[in-house]
């Protein structure tokens, strides 16, 4: 299992695109770490690049990280939790920046 946080404040309105459903979608990159990072971080999050992007090796534009948690099997066969780690998700006012400007999403 790897937890994510994304800055839904680092996401330009631009890539978010409406499905023929009509709900909204933002196509993202997950990869592994080549190290841990500060907080023990073992993956990161971008926006998916266009071919052009990539051909041009364009700096990505990262928008999260995610941290990976092992599970093992207790004497019980219960999941035991083998990692932990903090959440550090959007505040009260990063969340209010994000819906005055995208508008309230359905996540």
């Amino acid at each position: 299992m790897i937890v994510i946080d994304i800055c839904l404040t680092d996401v330009p309105k631009e890539l978010i695109t409406e499905g023929k459903n009509g709900k909204k979608y933002l196509k993202l990159v997950l990869n592994k770490r080549k190290s841990e990072g500060k907080f023990g971080e073992t993956h990161t999050l971008q926006l998916s690049q266009t071919k052009e992007q990539r051909e041009a090796k364009a700096a990505p534009v990262y928008v999260g990280s995610g941290k990976e948690f092992s599970f093992s099997k207790s004497p019980e066969n219960a999941p035991v939790k083998s990692q932990s780690t903090t959440s550090t998700g959007l505040n009260g006012d990063a969340a209010q920046m994000f819906n005055d400007q995208y508008g309230n999403l359905p996540f």
